[in-house]
Parts: structure tokens; C-alpha cells; sequence
């Protein structure tokens, strides 16, 4: 049996190193914002069973509703760590603890190539 692939994508930084008011997940590049191009680079993937999204619960994005049915979403942490902890504990109702796979990808890291995931996974 092949393993199911997971994706975790910590979103709840406040990007305090950035400088910037706006969390740098949640500006503007091109048509959409960095989240929405990170999120759509797994979304058009085939071999990815789902995406757990940890998202700030005072964000705006965590008050969408018509997400893609693979994107599941949790409560962010203090850090990034405390996110994707939140969400590995999300996963343990969903993934085959023995078998399947999980990748962690950062919210503001659009760029990434599909050939660079293909390797990958």
C-alpha cells in the first residue's frame, strides 16, 4: 500500500521580523495573496491526501468557509513549532501513524517547484 502524503502548512505567524503590519502570508503577490499561491502549489498535486492549515484563530482566514475540501484547518500555536504541533495532533486521526507521510511547508515560501516536490516525495 502506498503511503498518503500529508502536507502541514503553519500559517500563524505574525511576522514581527518582517516589519510589516500585515502578517507576510497574507500580502499581496500578483492576484493573490503569498498564502493563496503556497496553498494552490499542493492543491493542483494528485498525491497529496490533504493540507493542514494552522492559521491564527484571529486571522481572517480562518473564517473562510468554501475552502478546497483537502485543506483541513487547525489552530495555530505561539510559534511555529506549537503550529505544527497542533497540527501533527490533528493528523493523528487521519493519517496511518505506521505508513503515511508528512511534510511541513512555510505559509510565505510560494516559489516552490513542482519538480522540487516530485523529488521530494
Amino acid at each position: 500500500m502506498k503511503p498518503a502524503i500529508w502536507v502541514v502548512i503553519p500559517s500563524a505567524g505574525k511576522g514581527r521580523r518582517f516589519g510589516s503590519s500585515t502578517p507576510k502570508q497574507y500580502l499581496t503577490l500578483i492576484d493573490k495573496t503569498v498564502l493563496e499561491h503556497t496553498l494552490q502549489r499542493f492543491l493542483v498535486r494528485d498525491d497529496i491526501a490533504g493540507i493542514i492549515l494552522a492559521v491564527n484563530k484571529e486571522d481572517f482566514f480562518s473564517y473562510i468557509t468554501n475552502l478546497p475540501e483537502k485543506i483541513m484547518l487547525v489552530e495555530g500555536g505561539e510559534d511555529r513549532a506549537a503550529s505544527v504541533f497542533n497540527a501533527l495532533s490533528f493528523l493523528e486521526s487521519h493519517a496511518a501513524e505506521s505508513h503515511d507521510l508528512v511534510a511541513v511547508h512555510d505559509a510565505a515560501r510560494p516559489c516552490i517547484r513542482q519538480s522540487s516536490l516530485n523529488q521530494l516525495f
